[in-house]
Order: C-alpha cells, then structure tokens, then sequence
C-alpha cells in the first residue's frame, strides 16, 4: 500500500485549538480543518497509508469502514486536488 507524505517544502501548519491551519507557502492559499479532517492530518505528518487513516477514523467516531473510506478517498483527493501531498 502506498504511503502518503504530506509535502514538506513551503508549507506550515499550526494546530489552534481543535483545529488545523495549513498555509501554503508558495501559492498563497490555507485551509482549516477540524474534526475528522484534523485527525487525518495528524496522521499524514509523519506518513500513513490509506488503510492507517481509515483505521483513524474507525478508531475515533462510531462509522463504518465504508463510511470511512470513503471519507479517507475524498480528503485524500482535496489534499492531492490543493497540491499538499507528495507524489
């Protein structure tokens, strides 16, 4: 399974709260996020596969395996879709 990696160069994060905020260095942008999309992040700071961050949210919210991957796939594609993961 393939480990995703957050990307590293000209982007910074700071946890505020319960939430996450991720600026992009180099195109300006920044995100928020909180709740699921928190614990995910979290996870992707040091690298995990898809399968790790389904287990994540299986671990902290009462949803299924199906809800979870596909909520895994569609943060995983914003992430992709806002240039933040390595490839």
């Amino acid at each position: 399974m393939t480990r995703l990696q957050l990307r590293v160069d000209d982007l910074e994060w700071r946890s505020v709260d319960d939430e996450i905020v991720v600026l992009d260095l180099a195109s300006g942008s920044y995100l928020t996020l909180n709740g699921s999309a928190g614990v995910l992040f979290r996870r992707l700071i040091d690298g995990a596969t898809s399968q790790d961050l389904v287990a994540s949210l299986l671990d902290e919210y009462d949803t299924t395996a199906e809800q979870a991957t596909t909520d895994v796939a569609g943060f995983v594609e914003s992430l992709r879709a806002n240039n933040l993961l390595v490839d």
